[in-house]
C-alpha cells in the first residue's frame, strides 16, 4: 500500500504556525494533529502554547494531553497514535516543530534510534569480545542474532541499548520500519530579529496568562523539575524562580536564551528534511493565503465539500 501523503505545517517555535493552521482548518473543516513533543503532556497548557478551549471547540485537535508529565512518551508510542489518526481522518493537517516526533512519524525507525557520542566513544575502547558480552547482558535477543565478531553492529546495538535504557530488539519490534504516511512540508519562517521580538512578546503573554502559577501547581502536585517534558523552555527556569534560586527577571532571561538555542536547532533540523515549501510569515493574512494556495494545488480534495 502506498503511504498516504499528509500536509504538514512546520516552522520554528513562535512563528505562528498554529494560528495559520487553525484558520485554514476552521474554514474548510479539517482536523489538526499536533506533532509536538510537549503538547502531548497533560497539565502543561500555557508553557506549551496549547490551543485554547475555544479553539478546540471550533476545530478538532488531536494528540494533546495523551499522558501525565511523569510518563515519558516514546517515539514508537507517539508514532502509532499519529498513524492511526492520519489513516482514519478524512482531512488531517499535521502541525509541529518537534524534530523528534516528526522523525518518529514520517521516517523509518532506524532514523529514530538514539545516538550518544559519549557512550559510543567509551564503547569504541572495548574489545569486541567485551562488546558481545555486554550486549548479551543488555539484550540477549539481539546478541543471539548478531555474530560475535560483527563489531560495528555490536557497537550500534549496544549504543542504542545504553542510550535508550531499553533493549534494541524492543525498540525495533515496537515500530514498523516503513511508516504508512509521508509528509508534504509547508514551512513558515521569519528573519531572526522579528522572531526574537515575537518570542519576547509571547513570553510576556504567557506570564500574563499565568505561566508561573501553572509551574507552581505542577510543583505542588509533586512533579519534580527533572522530568523529561520539563525540558520545554520555561518550566525548569520557573521552578528555580519559585524555589528562590533566581529572580523572575533572571528566569525570563534564561528562558529567552534557551528559546534562541532551540530555534537554532530547529533551523538545523529543517535543513535535513528535504523539500519544504517555505512561506514568509511576517503578514499573517498573507501567510494564510500563501499556505492555502500551496495546499489547494497539492491537496485539492481538502477544499472539496465533504460528502
Amino acid at each position: 500500500m502506498n503511504p498516504r501523503l499528509i500536509p504538514v505545517i512546520l516552522g520554528p517555535t513562535g512563528v505562528g504556525k498554529s494560528g495559520v493552521a487553525f484558520e485554514l482548518a476552521r474554514r474548510y473543516g479539517w482536523e489538526i494533529v499536533s506533532v509536538d513533543s510537549r503538547q502531548c503532556y497533560q497539565l502543561m497548557e500555557i508553557g506549551t502554547a496549547k490551543p485554547t478551549p475555544a479553539m478546540r471547540e471550533q476545530v478538532p485537535h488531536h494528540l494533546l494531553d495523551l499522558c501525565p508529565p511523569d510518563h515519558k512518551l516514546s517515539a514508537g508510542e507517539f508514532a502509532r497514535h499519529a498513524w492511526e489518526l492520519f489513516l482514519n481522518l478524512e482531512k488531517p493537517l499535521a502541525v509541529g516543530g518537534s524534530g523528534f516526533y516528526l522523525r518518529a512519524v514520517f521516517e523509518p525507525l532506524h532514523a529514530n534510534l538514539p545516538h550518544n557520542p559519549v557512550i559510543r566513544e567509551e564503547l569504541e575502547t572495548l574489545p569486541t569480545t567485551t562488546l558481545a558480552r555486554k550486549l548479551k547482558a543488555e539484550d540477549p535477543v539481539t546478541a543471539e542474532r548478531l555474530h560475535p565478531n560483527d563489531r560495528q553492529r555490536l557497537l550500534r546495538a549496544l549504543e542504542v541499548c545504553l542510550a535508550a535504557r531499553r533493549p534494541y530488539s524492543e525498540l525495533i519490534a515496537e515500530t514498523p520500519p516503513d511508516p504508512p504516511v509521508r509528509p508534504f512540508y509547508v514551512g513558515l519562517r521569519l528573519d531572526r530579529a522579528e522572531l526574537t521580538r515575537r518570542q519576547q512578546e509571547r513570553l510576556e503573554q504567557m506570564m500574563a496568562q499565568g505561566f508561573v502559577e501553572e509551574v507552581r501547581r505542577l510543583r505542588d502536585m509533586g512533579f519534580p523539575k527533572d522530568l523529561y517534558p520539563f525540558n520545554a523552555y520555561g518550566y525548569r527556569e520557573l521552578y528555580d524562580y519559585i524555589e528562590g534560586n533566581c529572580s523572575l527577571i533572571e528566569a525570563k532571561q534564561l528562558i529567552l536564551k534557551k528559546i534562541r538555542g532551540f530555534i537554532k536547532r530547529q533551523e538545523t533540523f529543517f535543513k535535513t528534511l528535504g523539500e519544504i515549501h517555505w512561506v514568509d510569515a511576517h503578514d499573517r493574512q498573507k501567510a494564510i493565503q500563501d499556505v492555502q494556495g500551496i495546499l489547494e494545488k497539492n491537496f485539492p480534495h481538502y477544499f472539496a465539500p465533504s460528502p
